[in-house]
């Protein structure tokens, strides 16, 4: 016995799904383990009656399904009632967000940027190769840390300021610090935004930091170089002018 939709789900019709052997209908992939549940089932084991597996079409393409299965007295006889509702669209969802992470990874894995993701319990959920070496530790020896024990007292707690302000208002923070590492000083510029969850609460914060340390030595080469022009101008004994528009500046 099967209803209208057992035949939709397959291709065909009532009448050439009836009296078809069960295996019919089973994606080779699955029918090893199937075949199993049933004789089991049929053997008055107890294997878990709910479970998700790939039926056949008619076509012979795949078709995924939940299921839930348990035996009941039908004209007579022991027989396998059977359950199945379509998961074929949530598939998809999952195999578009899975291609999704792997993209997601390739490029955090190619990023000269240290790229992070902390959870709200303060713990490392992911970190790129890139900030594995800034830091100097194995990859599998920072993920499930906690962050505080990666870095000085005072970084730390300034990162957590930080961190609590996107966990608590939901939007990103983005600031400049200097991180020292193997006994080296480097700038970093922080931008840690929020991932969301199905409700839009924050469920961790993901942050990319870029190394400026370039940028600052120049910013300060250029300081001294006006502090010393400066103080060139102001003990000379010459007359200096800059003549600009038509205009005289002293």
């Amino acid at each position: 016995m099967c209803n209208k939709r057992v035949a939709e789900f397959w291709g065909g019709s009532v009448e050439q799904t009836l009296g078809r052997v069960f295996t019919d209908f089973i994606h080779p992939d699955a029918l090893s383990d199937l075949s199993d549940r049933y004789n089991r089932r049929m053997d008055s084991e107890n294997p878990p009656s709910i479970y998700e597996t790939i039926l056949k079409r008619k076509d012979g393409s795949r078709f995924f399904a939940d299921v839930n299965a348990g035996i009941i007295s039908y004209e007579g006889k022991p027989a396998d009632f059977i359950i199945i509702r379509d998961i074929n669209d949530r598939k998809k969802a999952e195999d578009t967000v899975r291609e999704s992470e792997v993209r997601y990874r390739t490029l955090a894995e190619a990023s000269n940027d240290l790229i992070f993701v902390v959870g709200r319990d303060d713990r490392v959920e992911y970190v790129n190769g890139f900030a594995s070496a800034m830091i100097n530790k194995p990859v599998n020896q920072i993920i499930g840390q906690p962050r505080a024990f990666l870095f000085p007292l005072e970084v730390a707690r300034n990162q957590k300021e930080a961190l609590d302000t996107v966990f608590d208002t939901g939007t990103p923070v983005r600031n400049e610090e200097a991180l020292t590492f193997d006994g080296r000083i480097y700038w970093l510029d922080h931008f840690l935004t929020p991932l969301k969850d199905a409700d839009n609460r924050v469920r961790s914060v993901l942050g990319i930091s870029r190394d400026i340390t370039e940028r600052k030595n120049a910013e300060k080469q250029l300081r001294v170089s006006e502090q010393l022009y400066q103080r060139l101008l102001e003990q000379s004994f010459d007359a200096i002018a800059i003549h600009k528009d038509k205009k005289i500046e002293f």
